[in-house]
């Protein structure tokens, strides 16, 4: 048997998909489950009873499960299916045929229709491995990896339904893996559905990402806020892992990839980390975070004093009162901020000039930061 979607009108066809992906790219901000509209509007428009979702995130010796949603099956079942999924995934850097840190671009968003997994995991997944130039070691990986998959849904009842599945990804990153299942046969009209609704799908999942919501609930009006704070600021869990982050976050990321990542390390931990503010994030619904602000210009200026300090031989105390002027501050003002005396301050300014050979405080303060 085939399931076959009611015949349409082209035009009543093409009408259905723009609702369907209109409904995708809304973000519902009061929803208790992120995602929970997204497998409803799949399975209705691919005529499936069940459905699955999940996303990744990287472990030092594999994957995790980041969010994982399913329709058509039993809550605790699917709470089981993922911990068996989650578990398969902890066992390596690869998953079957694909690394979800980089997707081979054939597999990137395309969906793929199979009349089981007992097809592919016995069939087409080696087939397809053994057609690839792999070392015996990757090719033993790959192979593996199609073995746990086939494990998993052998045990809960999905190796012999047919499914259609894709890969969403940004850019080469994996975003989501969604797939779903029939006890017949999809047909073309089926297959069509999925692929229109793609684009949608892939827009929700990236909006999803940036929000952070699928596997960590944030109000999307405090993401917005994010983009009004000029410096590069981000959004990390208990464990370090980036949630979210504003438009200065994502260009830093770009630009300096592991130099962020060791300040947001940093920041898990604990530590105090010169130009960057930490600050614990508490709200009814959401786990431990963490919003790690780093102001690069409060880092550059720093290290340009340190720099001129170390240069001219500041004394440590010189160097504080240096820091005070490069801020704007007036003498009195450095007085208090420094418990001491503003003759006392007048006179470190005196020898600041005279050892940066400066004639003014705006002098001295350009040359340093110039």
């Amino acid at each position: 048997m085939i399931t076959s979607l009611p015949k349409m009108p082209s035009e009543a066809r093409a009408r259905l998909v723009t609702s369907l992906s209109q409904e995708l790219r809304t973000v519902r901000a009061d929803a208790v489950d992120p995602l929970g509209d997204v497998l409803p509007i799949l399975a209705h428009a691919t005529g499936a009873q069940r459905a699955a979702v999940y996303g990744l995130s990287a472990e030092e010796q594999g994957w995790s499960i980041d969010f994982f949603g399913i329709l058509g099956m039993p809550s605790a079942r699917g709470a089981l299916l993922r911990s068996d999924i989650d578990a398969s995934f902890r066992q390596g850097k690869r998953f079957a045929l694909y690394d979800p840190s980089k997707v081979e671009a054939g597999q990137r968003d395309r969906v793929v229709a199979a009349s089981s997994w007992r097809s592919i995991c016995e069939g087409a997944l080696p087939r397809a491995i053994d057609a690839l130039r792999l070392s015996s070691h990757e090719r033993s990986l790959r192979l593996e990896g199609v073995r746990r998959v086939g494990v998993v849904v052998k045990r809960w009842g999905l190796y012999d339904l047919p499914q259609m599945r894709v890969v969403l990804c940004d850019g080469a990153a994996m975003l989501a893996w969604i797939g779903v299942y029939s006890e017949e046969m999809f047909d073309r009209r089926s297959h069509g559905m999925f692929r229109a609704l793609v684009p949608a799908l892939r827009d929700r999942m990236r909006v999803e990402a940036r929000l952070g919501r699928a596997g960590c609930p944030i109000d999307p009006l405090a993401v917005v806020a994010l983009d009004h704070i000029a410096s590069a600021a981000f959004v990390i869990d208990k464990r370090g892992r980036l949630v979210t982050a504003n438009a200065a976050g994502r260009a830093r990321l770009a630009r300096a990839a592991t130099e962020t990542r060791a300040i947001l390390d940093a920041s898990k931990a604990g530590h105090t980390v010169a130009g960057v503010s930490v600050t614990a994030v508490a709200g009814r619904g959401l786990p431990a975070l963490r919003l790690v602000v780093a102001d690069d210009h409060a880092q550059r200026r720093q290290l340009a004093i340190d720099r001129a300090a170390q240069r001219h031989g500041l004394t440590p105390r010189e160097r504080q009162v240096l820091e005070r002027m490069a801020s704007g501050d007036t003498n009195r003002r450095i007085a208090g901020v420094l418990g001491c005396a503003e003759r006392t301050v007048e006179v470190h300014v005196t020898r600041i000039l005279a050892k940066l050979d400066c004639a003014s405080r705006a002098e001295a303060t350009a040359r340093v930061l110039g």
